[in-house]
């Protein structure tokens, strides 16, 4: 069980005009349901399903242990290869600290 989640997502900041930048953050509590849902399995794609053309936004984060190792988890997936939503959720309930900017 990871004691810490880090997630690193883009933003703009304002440092003699917009720039890009990565905004790290830390979550320390609720890591269970994120961990539940990350044991999910991928869909497998169906023959019949037709996916849009759409850009797949698969949030860039790490699950830290009690021992420091740091872990990059695979994201279970739909049948378009978009993170399952009980991930996403879960991830969007974490109670985020910022990091750094």
């Amino acid at each position: 069980m990871p004691i810490a989640v880090v997630q690193c997502s883009p933003a703009v900041v304002s440092v003699n005009g917009p720039q890009a930048a990565a905004v790290k953050e830390v979550a320390v509590s609720g890591l269970g349901r994120l961990v539940a849902a990350l044991r999910a399995p991928s869909v497998r794609m169906r023959p019949d399903v037709i996916c849009p053309a759409q850009a797949i936004y698969i949030p860039w984060f790490v699950l830290v242990g009690k021992n420091g190792q740091v872990i990059r988890p695979k994201v279970p997936h739909g049948d378009c290869g978009e993170p399952l939503a009980p991930v996403l959720a879960s991830l969007n309930a974490l109670h985020w600290v910022k990091a750094s900017r």
